[in-house]
């Protein structure tokens, strides 16, 4: 999947960069015919070409580690939230409706809104 560069954060801009400017330098090696690339000039320029490609390999490594370790991230995010959210699901689904508020420590409400005076009443 290729992403427009202007999306890109700025590490990936850079790193999208290098590669394309090594990927160029690779061709224009490649252009570079065999007798010159027997002289010294020539053999100077392709040990370059691979000491450079050689010394960027462990940041492209890396960086895509990090990508995988990143994604990996989220992606248990993601599947913890919604386990959160099945289980509440199914708390809420195993739970009776005989309590109609969202307060669990609440007491039910009894069908008699006043209290019993006449348990309370003194006698005569």
């Amino acid at each position: 999947m290729k992403a427009n560069f202007e999306d890109l954060c700025v590490k990936d801009k850079i790193l999208v960069s290098l590669k394309r400017l090594l990927n160029e330098w690779n061709q224009e090696l490649d252009d570079v015919t065999e007798a010159e690339k027997r002289t010294a000039k020539g053999k100077s320029m392709v040990a370059t070409f691979k000491q450079c490609a050689r010394y960027l390999n462990p940041l492209f490594k890396f960086r895509r580690k990090k990508k995988r370790l990143q994604k990996l991230r989220e992606e248990e995010k993601h599947e913890s939230e919604a386990k959160a959210l099945r289980q509440k699901q199914r708390g809420q689904q195993n739970e009776p409706n005989t309590n109609s508020s969202s307060n669990p420590n609440s007491k039910p409400r009894s069908s008699n809104p006043k209290p019993d005076l006449l348990l309370s009443r003194p006698n005569p």
